[in-house]
């Protein structure tokens, strides 16, 4: 689908910071899928994800901070449950789609609070990396290599 490989050229062109390029790619994507998907669909929250990253590495952290606080927003309103530890029970099998849904929170989390480091706020970047950390500990297990590099943040 064009709205899929709009995304997929967006994440190149980013990856090699061809920025003009992945702003195009990106914003046609987010255009389809907003059309196509709606507005709070988990789509849109990906694509808004990936445009907050990519201003933040040009340095525009007033609108990457508004992308990924968006994108935290619609993946948030989509979670089966308040909290993530409560999508298990002891023996049982997290659903794969939960788990992705939550890992994606916590990354929202992650980008939010160095965002947040780097503005120095210290008390606000604290409070997200301790919740992206509660997140992988609750879906990964607290000995997973992304539950300890969360808590290098803190």
């Amino acid at each position: 689908s064009i709205h899929s490989r709009k995304y997929i050229m967006g994440c190149h062109h980013q990856r090699f910071y061809h920025f003009k390029f992945a702003q195009k790619c990106y914003e046609q994507a987010l255009r389809i899928y907003k059309v196509t998907l709606g507005y709070e669909h988990l789509c849109v929250a990906r694509v808004l994800h990936n445009i907050g990253i990519m201003y933040h590495a040009k340095r525009d952290n007033g609108v990457a901070l508004k992308c990924l606080k968006k994108s935290l927003s619609i993946r948030s309103s989509q979670t089966p449950t308040p909290d993530p530890s409560s999508i298990s029970k002891e023996g049982e099998a997290i659903r794969a789609e939960d788990a992705a849904l939550w890992l994606s929170i916590a990354e929202s989390h992650c980008w939010i609070g160095k965002i947040r480091r780097e503005k120095k706020n210290y008390t606000e970047a604290r409070v997200c990396f301790t919740t992206a950390h509660r997140i992988k500990v609750a879906i990964l297990g607290k000995p997973h290599l992304e539950s300890a590099e969360v808590l290098h943040n803190v």
